[in-house]
């Protein structure tokens, strides 16, 4: 039986989701506002205007970057490429009782690419961490500072690509993944991914396990 994380620090992880999940909301509507009229051009002409571009990169530089973990911004004179990952909030079943939707973080792995004959927005998921798992962390990890959360968080997405190999030889779908002062652990799980219309696998972190 899994021990119940105590009070006040499930509180801090559903806090930090909160703070997530207001900047999210803000994030998701900006993309559909920076998206639609790139979307609009390029349905009349393949050839994407400067200005455009332009004013796409400058609105998408003022989001917020509550729960950025990592931007990369490429403009040239008719080509926009955006590759950002990105904290975001949601729910999903407990993969050991799916008929119960948890509260989670999302880690999105967000592509805007504009060029001469191509204009998309993909937001994928690459994992999903539970509020116990965020819980756990905020009680054992040493370092509890969102910079030290940011920097965990970033260090399972780094992970992702290896993880997902490791199960795909192996089979086996629990994974452990070091940070700086722990381990994330959970199941890698499927999610129906709206890029692909397929179920994609993806990590699903349960707990923080300490390094003692």
């Amino acid at each position: 039986m899994t021990t119940p994380v105590p009070f006040e620090f499930l509180g801090l992880g559903r806090r930090f989701r909160e703070q997530i999940a207001e900047a999210d909301d803000l994030c998701v509507g900006t993309m559909v506002k920076i998206f639609t009229p790139l979307a609009t051009r390029a349905d009349r002409s393949r050839i994407p205007r400067p200005e455009l571009l332009q004013a796409a990169k400058q609105q998408w530089r003022q989001m917020p970057t509550i729960g950025l973990l990592d931007s990369q911004i490429q403009l040239l004179r008719r080509t926009l490429h955006i590759r950002e990952v990105r904290v975001g909030a949601g729910t999903s079943c407990d993969p050991q009782n799916k008929g119960n939707p948890e509260p989670v973080i999302v880690i999105l792995l967000v592509d805007l690419h504009v060029a001469p004959g191509t204009c998309q927005l993909m937001i994928e998921t690459a994992a999903l961490v539970s509020l116990h798992a965020l819980g756990r962390w905020y009680q054992r990890s040493i370092d509890s500072s969102e910079a030290a959360l940011y920097s965990d968080l970033t260090r399972l997405t780094e992970a992702c690509g290896g993880i997902l190999d490791d199960h795909a030889a192996t089979g086996d779908p629990n994974f452990r993944c070091r940070t700086a002062y722990g381990q994330w652990a959970g199941l890698i799980t499927k999610r129906l991914s709206k890029v692909t219309d397929r179920q994609e696998r993806v990590l699903n972190v349960r707990t923080f396990l300490s390094n003692k």
